[in-house]
């Protein structure tokens, strides 16, 4: 954005541009020069100027200025607080920054908004775009707000406050990308007209406001260079007078546009201005009421007279929302949880995390304890088992690794009700892919645990800055989770800041029951749970990776995977492991690890599917090798009995003439 400023009020010096990002900018108006007065302060402008000066050698007026970066306003009634105009602001997700004025007090707030646009502007766009925040902000904003190449005092003065809305620059939207706040704009003025005979009130329409800001402008013009300004001041003042403007209130309005377009030093003919305004609005009274006033009383006396018309009685249409009492909201079901404390039975969740954070493998080891190889998970107690279904829309193939890792790692198969998804052509966009795939795991997998692995990639052209395709995504995670009622969890990336959570428009957490992070520093690796919605958050939970070995593949290349190691008591899968005892059993044990690792024979025997074996008398004599005797007879002696003693103790199995670690 770009922005110009000027050295003083009187300056005939070319205004200064800057050029920045709107961080920047509230960071040039929040350390502002402090200067003793008002008068001393330099001026800012969101906007682009030329090189084109007036007959008197300024560069600040309207037909110099080239384009707007950004609207500024002034709010001088006092009516709101700074602050609380920043909470309005932020209400309706606007980026904007609220500082106070010269002339401001807590009694008297005297403020100063400014708000970036998301490009350049002509200058003739403007006026609706100030009508934009001014309807925003309830119509408190100044007249002058309007005026195109007015330029406001930046300088701090006294007790000078600043704040943005939102703590991120890059939160919210710019006022331009909000078409919708035209439904609430208000322009320059909102003119009242008081019925004498009901005292009801009716208010002229926006375009009548847009119209009117028009004329006051060219008032301005008009006094300005002093011709034909009587002949204008007259049509402005019998415009107010015309709508019910009473002497004073126009007085009052005619001396706002001096104050706006006049130095205090200016002379301002009062005594002929307020004989002119006496005339015309004496004249006024003895008139027939204006159509609008006459309008609007018409409009007043028939909803009367509807009101005593005994109508015919109509039933309601059946209720669609049901208001409960103390009693209603006790008697709700209490919440249940499949893993206390961390995931409730139905909702939505967000996992996410930076590239190789193991995201895949907590889902895949996550997915398993739930399905029942578990009591626990990193310590938290599993209430309630239930099925798993991971939807693999990104690094599908991978999957195949990671479940040999696992079953490797924990020594038994992955249990039937983990499940997995590889949709073609799904995007959570579409409202119809994702009730469809919740129809079908709540067929195959009622109650189940959900994960879309990754959001991403299972929404593609999804633009996650994007409010309004965001919100899409995250309302269609709501409906797969009532339909499949279970919990469905979203795995997402991180952006470029870590810092920052995850990647995308920052409505997404907020939106999520549960929210899972995961870390990776140096080598190291924990998650942890930033959101419980209806709990508390967890801590770090540190795990590391095992390094498994799965033989070789069709190329002869060897094949590795890993698998969660969890740190915390009640982590591990499986029957607790056993270990060789004594000196040859343990080079015996390596020995056949060796001959284990290079064979590709899997399954055999009573071997789960998922073992490599290896021949009895094969894994004899790779341990004989190894046993340090003299005489052959005696090493190929000692390697068999420490191979019958790890059968025994459960270190090795064996059958049909096969070897395999159980």
């Amino acid at each position: 954005m770009k922005w110009s400023t000027f050295s003083a009020v009187n300056s005939l010096e070319r205004p200064q541009q800057h050029e920045g990002q709107w961080g920047d900018f509230c960071s040039f108006i929040e350390n502002a020069p402090r200067v003793a007065a008002k008068a001393d302060s330099p001026l800012v402008k969101l906007a682009r100027f030329g090189l084109t000066p007036t007959a008197a050698g300024c560069y600040r007026h309207d037909a110099n200025l080239l384009g707007i970066s950004g609207i500024e306003a002034d709010h001088d009634a006092g009516t709101m607080q700074p602050n609380e105009a920043a909470v309005v602001l932020e209400r309706h997700l606007l980026k904007a920054a609220v500082t106070t004025t010269a002339s401001h007090t807590q009694d008297k707030p005297r403020w100063r908004v400014f708000a970036p646009l998301s490009k350049e502007h002509p200058p003739e766009d403007r006026y609706h775009l100030v009508a934009r925040l001014n309807g925003v902000l309830g119509g408190v904003l100044a007249p002058e707000s309007f005026t195109l190449s007015q330029s406001w005092y930046y300088g701090q003065v006294g007790d000078f406050s600043a704040q943005r809305t939102f703590g991120d620059c890059d939160d919210g939207y710019c006022v331009d990308e909000c078409e919708h706040l035209d439904a609430i704009a208000i322009g320059r003025h909102s003119w009242k007209h008081v019925c004498p005979d009901t005292g009801e009130i009716a208010i002229a329409t926006s375009m009548e406001f847009n119209t009117f800001g028009g004329v006051t402008e060219h008032l301005g013009r008009k006094l300005r260079k002093g011709d034909g300004r009587r002949d204008m001041l007259a049509s402005f003042v019998g415009k107010l007078a015309a709508r019910g403007g009473s002497a004073a209130s126009i007085t009052a309005e005619v001396e706002s546009v001096a104050r706006e377009y006049f130095d205090a030093a200016t002379p301002v003919d009062w005594p002929n201005i307020t004989k002119l305004i006496s005339d015309i609005t004496s004249k006024q009274t003895a008139k027939p009421k204006p159509k609008a006033l006459i309008e609007a009383q018409r409009v007043i006396e028939n909803a009367r007279a509807r009101a005593s018309t005994p109508a015919e009685i109509q039933l309601p249409p059946p209720a669609r929302f049901t208001l409960l009492q103390r009693e209603g909201i006790l008697a709700l079901p209490p919440l249940t949880w499949r893993i206390h404390g961390l995931l409730p039975s139905t909702g939505t969740g967000l996992l996410y995390g930076p590239w190789g954070s193991a995201k895949s493998l907590l889902t895949l080891d996550l997915s398993a304890a739930l399905a029942g190889t578990a009591d626990s998970w990193f310590g938290l107690p599993i209430v309630e088992h239930c099925p798993a279904v991971i939807c693999a829309f990104e690094g599908r193939v991978g999957y195949r690794n990671r479940v040999r890792a696992w079953e490797s790692h924990h020594r038994c198969e992955l249990p039937p009700s983990v499940m997995f998804a590889t949709p073609a052509n799904f995007n959570l966009l579409r409202e119809e892919d994702a009730l469809e795939l919740a129809g079908t795991i709540r067929k195959e997998a009622p109650g189940a645990v959900v994960f879309l692995d990754t959001l991403a990639q299972g929404a593609p052209g999804l633009n996650e800055n994007d409010s309004s395709q965001v919100g899409v995504v995250l309302n269609n995670l709501q409906r797969m989770a009532q339909i499949v009622e279970g919990f469905v969890i979203a795995v997402h990336h991180v952006g470029k800041d870590v810092s920052r959570g995850p990647r995308g428009y920052s409505s997404i957490e907020p939106a999520c029951d549960v929210v899972i992070c995961l870390d990776k520093t140096e080598g190291l690796r924990n998650w942890k749970a930033a959101k419980v919605k209806e709990g508390e958050a967890i801590g770090e939970k540190p795990f590391r990776l095992a390094q498994i070995d799965l033989g070789l593949d069709g190329y002869g290349q060897p094949v590795t995977s890993v698998a969660i190691a969890g740190e915390e008591p009640g982590a591990s899968f499986g029957p607790p492991k056993r270990y060789p005892s004594g000196a040859n059993q343990r080079i015996a044990f390596d020995a056949i690890g060796d001959v284990l690792r290079a064979s590709t024979q899997f399954g055999m025997a009573d071997a789960p599917s998922y073992r490599p074996c290896v021949k009895l008398d094969v894994a004899i004599a790779a341990a004989a090798q190894r046993i340090p005797k003299e005489e052959q007879r005696y090493r190929t002696q000692s390697a068999k009995r420490a191979i019958e003693d790890m059968v025994a103790r459960g270190v090795l199995a064996a059958g049909g003439g096969w070897i395999w670690i159980p």
